[in-house]
């Protein structure tokens, strides 16, 4: 009898397997397992029950889906290089009849890439400089957040280096107030750098990502004046409500409704 492994990764979103012949295959990842990431697989032996499939591999493990005989597995390898998959069937006698296996390749995960307003590198307005939080940093092949924990800016005027400034936090780190008073100063062409920006990868472990260049556009000259305010703000990446003292801000010397006001 005929047996045939039928494999389908889909993107990390579970697979749809039924235990019959003539399954087509399809493998959007080209047969390449990542570590640190659950692998999804889809395993239909022709002419045999699911609840006498046995799915194993020599590297990492392998899981069955929570709901019992549905053929859907996970895939977790431990180490690069490759990951064979053995599909293997239960016999009357209690021994195991190996049926069929699939060679995998396994790799680290691609890095993804850090964005600032939605951009890795390029032109930016002072403006928006200004209205940013944080970089994120995000990866086309699956939907995942990853949590950017430190970076250093560093900021050039003429080839010449006039400010840096780095910022780390566990939870995530953010572009402090220090660093936001000195954009206020920036000027046309400058040059702004994002570097040294560390991720916790899916295992827990540091990373550190591409650099991000951005060239300053539309700047503005600002004025700083003491008040005496206080305002509630909401956290966006939190959403936490905290009330907050204001002792300074800066107004852009061209900005007529606040000259009209005072």
């Amino acid at each position: 009898m005929k047996y045939t492994l039928t494999y389908l990764l889909l993107s990390l979103l579970p697979a749809t397997a039924y235990c019959q012949v003539g399954v087509a295959i399809q493998n959007d990842h080209q047969e390449i397992f990542y570590i640190g990431l659950g692998n999804p697989l889809t395993v239909a032996a022709e002419g045999c029950k699911l609840k006498d499939i046995l799915v194993t591999t020599d590297n990492g493990e392998i899981r069955a889906d929570s709901f019992r005989y549905s053929g859907h597995y996970t895939a977790w390898p431990e180490k690069e290089g490759r990951a064979i998959i053995y599909v293997k069937k239960k016999l009357s006698n209690g021994k195991l009849k190996t049926l069929d296996s699939v060679l995998f390749t396994v790799k680290q995960f691609p890095l993804p890439y850090a964005h600032l307003s939605a951009s890795t590198c390029g032109n930016i307005s002072q403006s928006v400089l200004l209205a940013q939080i944080a970089p994120y940093a995000v990866t086309y092949e699956i939907c995942w957040n990853f949590i950017i924990t430190s970076f250093t800016i560093v900021i050039y005027r003429n080839n010449r280096e006039i400010f840096r400034r780095t910022t780390a936090n566990p939870q995530r780190a953010r572009i402090d107030q220090a660093t936001k008073d000195f954009f206020h100063r920036l000027k046309n062409k400058d040059k702004v750098i994002f570097k040294d920006i560390t991720i916790l990868s899916f295992y827990q472990q540091s990373r550190t990502l591409e650099p991000m260049e951005f060239t300053i556009t539309d700047a503005h000259k600002y004025r700083r004046i003491n008040v005496d305010e206080s305002e509630t703000v909401i956290d966006p990446i939190t959403g936490v409500e905290s009330q907050r003292e204001i002792k300074y801000k800066f107004i852009r010397d061209d900005d007529e409704e606040y000259q009209l006001a005072n």
